[in-house]
């Protein structure tokens, strides 16, 4: 029912950088941006929330709805007299959200629209060199601008809550096996027992810049050619070794920057990252 601009652009360029004969090197790169904007909704509003998701026209459709964090209460003292998060009193260990509107209570009225899980430019370059019978080819992605939401990391701290849920979430082999990368310093020691559900995903604290360029394929291929293979009936003989997504180099701490779901959460083990795999073949042409 939602009535949704979609508009973006693509430029490609290629080019023949060296082309002599027994040494040769091609280039192309791309690059693309896609926005959206949401324009109407059904029955006239101008704003409606779902779940975790907030929609107001004007705005663009891909962004989060996230409490925006400020550190943490150390002490009962530091905590404003009355200050509640869904009607429950807040208390040292708790999460210091903003008061965004300023009424010192914390809910979904201070919730902001913030961060986008589709990049702002994403692309491809692909480079091919040839000396005499020998091609090398490699291809990088690469994608900057996009925010994803570690729910994954959400979880390894928020155990209380996951431990007991009657599901797969609650299963810790699935989500724990593995150290988590980056510096998990920076992540405040709230208290995982708090009603106030400190460790939620939907906090800009999980927020996390999932910019990346990745190695996508490496083909390095050799082409015999000689008389004595044309005197039997063979035209060509191509022998490869391909490589795929070799080096991701990322700031991101979670897993796979591009292994997240619909509405851009990583939830680890249950969003398959691309795998790394090697290839080795050969074409043989009568």
């Amino acid at each position: 029912g939602m009535d949704i601009l979609n508009y973006g652009g693509e430029l490609t360029l290629e080019a023949s950088i060296i082309e002599q004969k027994d040494f040769a090197w091609s280039s192309a790169i791309t690059a693309s941006a896609n926005k959206t904007k949401l324009l109407a909704l059904p029955d006239g509003y101008t704003d409606i929330r779902l779940g975790n998701r907030r929609f107001v026209v004007g705005k663009p459709v891909d962004k989060y709805w996230l409490l925006i964090n400020d550190g943490i209460y150390n002490t009962n003292a530091e905590v404003p007299a009355g200050r509640t998060y869904q009607g429950l009193p807040m208390k040292a260990g708790d999460p210091k959200w903003r008061d965004v509107n300023g009424d010192n209570v914390i809910d979904d009225n201070d919730r902001v629209i913030t961060g986008t899980y589709n990049p702002a430019v994403q692309g491809g370059w692909a480079n091919t060199f040839r000396y005499r019978q020998l091609e090398l080819s490699a291809l990088f992605g690469y994608a900057f601008g996009r925010k994803l939401i570690n729910q994954a990391l959400a979880s390894r701290f928020d155990f209380v809550n996951r431990g007991g849920q009657d599901n797969i979430n609650s299963v810790k082999e699935v989500q724990f096996w593995t150290k988590p990368k980056g510096d998990l310093d920076r992540i405040p020691q709230y208290n995982p027992w708090s009603p106030v559900y400190a460790y939620q995903p939907n906090q800009t604290l999980f927020l996390e810049d999932a910019s990346f360029v990745r190695l996508r394929s490496v083909t390095l291929t050799y082409n015999f050619i000689s008389q004595w293979l044309k005197t039997r009936g063979v035209q060509q003989l191509r022998v490869y070794l391909t490589g795929n997504n070799l080096l991701t180099w990322t700031k991101y701490s979670g897993g796979d920057p591009e292994a997240f779901d619909y509405f851009g959460y990583d939830q680890g083990a249950y969003n398959w990252p691309q795998p790394r795999s090697f290839t080795f073949g050969f074409n043989l042409l009568f």
